[in-house]
């Protein structure tokens, strides 16, 4: 039986996971078992250093291993994939391409959700302090990137390079037209936005569920520590040690208080802009991609 796909693209840190789940809510559609299956990419093919480089375990790597993600629901009439590094990584375009011609695939459509490229990078990098991957500066972060690309570590290093929307953006549609459609990030949380894309996919009857805000970022004094706190052995170790009552304020002892949203220096935002200012000038020329919730062109006049 022909199954219809929704293939969500990225950008990363712009409500793919917010979307991905409220559409999974939809009584027609089916979510994979790993919202992101990085199937399309050709990460499979690199070889990996550095923090999270074990990322790509359990990820299939066959046609047959990317179906089993649908198998919790294999009666669902469309299945959503939501890969946020579709949109960056090349190999991707031409991995869909040869998906989508599929005999065992129907209808097909391909949706990115894009944001103010500070605010973006900005959360990407909080994302890495949340995880305790790296104690730089963003600024650092960001002069480490083609070093940090080069050495294999993960693609959550690569600020600027997923933020070229537009050169990604040109990428898609050269192959696929009108099957793509690019959201903004700010407006995906109006229920007219929402239902808009499901009746552009011809869905537009039958809706439920909110949006709920996913992937919710703050980062903590130690954040290693809540990379020490997810060993399988020293939480089963602490159940059986510590009463239930205890458990949140021993969690909050060992990894301190929450740190505020990190503010971007100056020097940071005009790194960035001097990294993209072609790239968000023809954002903005580009009636495609939805610029009017940015502030990042207005820095660039």
């Amino acid at each position: 039986m022909r199954k219809n796909y929704l293939i969500m693209l990225g950008a990363p840190k712009c409500g793919t996971s917010s979307l991905s789940a409220w559409l999974g809510l939809q009584p027609y559609a089916a979510l994979a078992r790993q919202k992101e299956t990085l199937y399309f990419t050709d990460f499979a093919d690199l070889d990996w250093s550095g923090p999270g480089a074990d990322f790509l375990e359990g990820r299939p790597q066959s046609v047959g291993a990317f179906f089993d993600e649908y198998s919790e629901n294999p009666e669902a009439e469309l299945r959503i994939e939501a890969s946020t590094d579709n949109l960056s990584c090349p190999a991707a375009v031409e991995n869909i391409a040869r998906f989508v011609d599929r005999d065992d695939v129907g209808e097909f459509w391909l949706v990115a959700v894009l944001r103010d490229p500070i605010e973006r990078i900005v959360s990407e990098y909080e994302h890495t302090l949340r995880l305790g991957w790296q104690t730089d500066s963003l600024l650092d972060s960001l002069k480490l990137e083609k070093e940090r690309k080069d050495k294999g570590y993960h693609p959550l290093f690569r600020h600027i390079e997923r933020s070229h929307y537009f050169t990604q953006i040109g990428r898609y549609k050269e192959i696929f037209g009108d099957r793509l459609t690019v959201l903004d990030f700010h407006r995906i949380r109006e229920d007219a936005e929402r239902k808009k894309l499901l009746g552009w996919m011809g869905y537009a009857d039958e809706v439920e569920g909110e949006l709920q805000h996913d992937n919710k970022r703050h980062v903590v004094k130690r954040p290693q520590a809540v990379q020490f706190l997810k060993n399988e052995r020293l939480l089963d170790l602490g159940r059986r040690v510590f009463p239930k009552r205890m458990r949140p304020a021993l969690r909050n002892l060992l990894t301190g208080r929450e740190v505020g949203r990190y503010q971007a220096r100056e020097s940071e935002i005009d790194f960035i802009l001097a990294a993209m200012r072609d790239e968000i000038a023809a954002c903005v020329e580009a009636h495609e991609i939805p610029t009017d919730n940015w502030t990042v062109p207005m820095r660039c006049s």
